[in-house]
């Protein structure tokens, strides 16, 4: 069995599966005390939190960081591997912790050292996490925030085109007002025109008429 294979056997129980091969089943959590229940809370338009579950991938890549950072000698994870051997055994908690102690102790370890390298390991874990969350969160603030952000500012561009739609409709609003007035106002100066045409042609007519009429009887009447 590879370091890795021994160190994930630790904290991760494999099960039979039948025609499948084996399936991996996370160490099981203690139970969290149930939550005190509260006022109902204001109705909130905010998603509900994503409610996540143990990932053999994430898992794998933590204990592989673990398995790098083995401290050597006799340490927590060479005491969990005993521990786990005393769990195979009919005896309650208490006396499998103290058994697999005393088989610590002939390694010259004490409890102090167990917690400690426990403590260590921990840190470790706790440095991929802050690697982990900036890592999330480079990604929020690339395809969440500044997609966000993104959004925003296409609303106010949005905005901003209504309002010059807005204006826009106005004046051609205005503009139309102003091509019909003018239409009025040509159709009125035509108008006028023709009539002023009309009568001085009528006014033309009339006495050219006359004239001619007089010419007519002058003729006649003055030989």
């Amino acid at each position: 069995m590879s370091v890795f294979k021994n160190i994930k056997s630790l904290f991760v129980e494999e099960v039979d599966s039948g025609k499948k091969g084996k399936v991996t089943k996370e160490e099981k959590q203690p139970k969290e005390a149930p939550a005190t229940k509260a006022a109902s809370p204001t109705p909130s338009t905010s998603k509900p939190a994503v409610k996540g579950s143990a990932s053999p991938e994430f898992t794998d890549k933590l204990l592989k960081v673990i398995e790098a950072n083995n401290q050597p000698g006799f340490d927590y994870l060479e005491f969990k591997k005993t521990l786990q051997g005393m769990s195979k055994m009919n005896m309650d908690e208490a006396t499998q912790f103290k058994s697999a102690y005393a088989a610590a102790q002939t390694m010259g370890v004490t409890p102090a050292k167990l917690v400690d390298s426990a403590q260590a390991y921990l840190t470790i874990l706790a440095n991929e996490e802050k690697k982990f969350t900036a890592a999330v969160q480079n990604q929020k603030d690339k395809n969440i925030v500044g997609k966000k952000q993104q959004l925003k500012d296409m609303g106010v561009a949005i905005k901003n085109k209504e309002a010059q739609i807005k204006q826009l409709q106005k004046e051609i609003e205005a503009d139309k007002k102003k091509m019909a007035d003018s239409e009025a106002a040509i159709s009125k100066v035509a108008t006028k025109i023709e009539e002023t045409q009309a009568n001085f042609a009528a006014s033309y007519n009339n006495l050219k008429t006359k004239m001619l009429s007089d010419i007519d009887k002058m003729k006649i009447h003055l030989k």
